[in-house]
């Protein structure tokens, strides 16, 4: 079964960039954390890479929303979100998994990387495995 992206990223370029290594997946994209907040209120997602620097509302903002509904509407298992970042400071990080985000994905990115560092964190975040 194709896995179902929400890719929230404000940049054009990136969204072009990203795209061309999600083509084997079912891919939505908001513009800005309110826009992925909505889509994500209407749709289920497998994954959502998430731009932690967006207008109207940040991807860390954007992230703890989407969690909030996921409780309240008792979603599971929850989604792997993934923070799109080129900024890797521990406080960034920190406030990124803060807010419920499950990694990073880095930027800038190729695009043929992209489906398999995906499938990577996808199944990290979703399998019960030993604790390593």
């Amino acid at each position: 079964m194709t896995k179902r992206i929400l890719l929230a990223e404000d940049n054009l370029m990136s969204q072009k960039l990203a795209l061309l290594g999600l083509k084997s997946y079912h891919v939505d994209v908001a513009n800005d954390g309110e826009e992925a907040v909505e889509l994500f209120r209407n749709n289920a997602y497998d994954v959502i890479l998430m731009d932690i620097q967006m207008p109207k509302m940040t991807g860390v903002e954007a992230t703890r929303e989407i969690r909030q509904i996921e409780v309240l509407e008792n979603r599971t298992p929850r989604t792997v979100i993934l923070a799109l970042t080129a900024d890797v400071f521990s406080s960034v990080t920190d406030e990124c998994t803060e807010a419920g985000m499950n990694g990073f994905f880095p930027k800038p990115f190729r695009p043929a990387e992209m489906s398999d560092l995906i499938e990577e964190m996808y199944a990290r975040f979703t399998h019960t495995t030993a604790p390593e």
